[in-house]
């Protein structure tokens, strides 16, 4: 398993979900389980005035990339499905990354994004192609 500050080095190379919109690692548990916040600002808002679902998937999509790396398994998602649960409230969105299951060539994982009163407001579900090195 890498280190906090080696998966942080790796995965924000990552320019999209890093720089353009936000998404930063905060923490990692002794599974290899990562979290990360997004501060939020007006423009991560759709013309309702409430969180952008683009937005939202950002922050799941790597969260869930960011665990996968931390465990030493490199990715590229076959398939993703995002249940939105609730609009979120407060000025920040928060993203644990997870495995399910790593196998051969496929791996099982996700992640759940809350709102800063700590509701759900998200879950990611991600099956993932195994690759030799980070893309990134």
């Amino acid at each position: 398993m890498y280190t906090l500050d080696e998966v942080k080095e790796q995965m924000y190379k990552d320019l999209y979900a890093f720089e353009t919109t936000g998404a930063v690692i905060e923490s990692m548990d002794d599974n290899g389980c990562v979290t990360v916040r997004l501060n939020l600002s007006p423009a991560h808002n759709n013309s309702g005035g409430r969180v952008m679902g683009g937005a939202i998937f950002t922050l799941a999509d790597f969260a869930f990339a960011s665990s996968a790396y931390a465990n030493g398994i490199f990715t590229t998602a076959i398939n993703c499905s995002i249940e939105y649960l609730s609009a979120g409230r407060g000025s920040f969105l928060t993203s644990k990354g997870y495995i399910d299951k790593a196998g051969r060539s496929i791996v099982f994982g996700g992640a759940d994004v809350y709102d800063e009163t700590g509701k759900m407001i998200a879950r990611l579900s991600v099956q993932a192609f195994r690759i030799e090195k980070p893309m990134v």
